[in-house]
Order: structure tokens, then sequence, then C-alpha cells
């Protein structure tokens, strides 16, 4: 995780969409379920990285890390691990609804709220200062790319 950071950082733009994955699209919303059941556990551990491969390899999702899109990854007070911690929340939440709906397109808003959600199940002593800094970039992101709390659920209402 601390290598994919770290290239992350050495570009202002990355997509991820290269080649194919060895696992299933259910295969991978499996995973993202026993992920979202526990993200910062063992099990979320090991399925996120699983998640994310799945992400960098697969031609049938499409996520883009952007400083737009995930201001904390760039930002210095903000640590290593939680941003591998919100960069695997990121890409969870992106390539969700895109497994869902069958449609490769990047969802930023879904990635953002999933990193929202994850932020407020961090416990770490303190770490106040910086929450509440990745909070505020998270929902400035939020607001620019327009992430109504209506349309995720308009979104998700059209899956069922």
């Amino acid at each position: 995780m601390r290598v994919l950071i770290t290239l992350l950082l050495l570009f202002s733009s990355i997509v991820f969409a290269n080649g194919n994955s060895g696992m299933s699209k259910t295969q991978i919303l499996n995973l993202i379920s026993e992920y979202k059941q526990a993200p910062i556990s063992e099990t979320g551990y090991a399925a996120v990285k699983k998640i994310i491969n799945f992400a960098e390899n697969s031609k049938d999702v499409l996520v883009e890390v952007t400083p737009e899109t995930t201001p904390w990854l760039t930002h210095d007070k903000v640590s290593d691990p939680i941003k591998g911690l919100l960069l695997g929340a990121y890409v969870v939440g992106n390539i969700e609804p895109q497994l869902m709906f069958n449609e490769k397109k990047p969802q930023h808003c879904s990635g953002a709220t999933e990193v929202a959600r994850v932020v407020k199940l961090i416990i770490r002593p303190n770490a106040t200062a910086e929450i509440r800094l990745i909070e505020q970039l998270n929902k400035a992101s939020l607001k620019r790319y327009d992430c109504s709390k209506e349309k995720q659920n308009q979104a998700l209402n059209s899956a069922e």
C-alpha cells in the first residue's frame, strides 16, 4: 500500500483501468460487502487489497485519482497510513456502483461518500485535527462535484 501511495503522490492524475483481473464482478462485490462491514480491521485490509488490485487491473471499472477528487492524498498534514486507508475507501466507493450498474465511469461522489464514512470510524489518539482537516477537504470535494445525498439515494434506488 505504501508503494501505491508513493506512486500516487508522484503523479497529479492517475487513472486505474489497465487490463484483466482474475476476480469476477460478483466476487469483488462480495469483497466490498465484507470490507464495508469492518473497513478498519485485518479482514477489511485484506479485502481492500484485493479490491484495489482488481481496480488497477480490470477493464470493467475506471477510477480517477487526482488532487481534486482526493485532496487529502497530497496534503502533508495527513499521515501516510490514513492516506492509504482513505484511498482504499475511495476506490471501494468508486467501483461499487460501476459494478452494480455495469457502467464504466468514475464515481467520485460514491468514493468521497465512502471516505466520509470511514473517516468517522477512525479512532486514533491525537487525530482530531487531522480528521477535521480530512472532513473539510472531502466536504469541499463532495461540494465541487455536486454530490448531494438525494443524487446518491436516487442512483442506488434505481439499481433495485
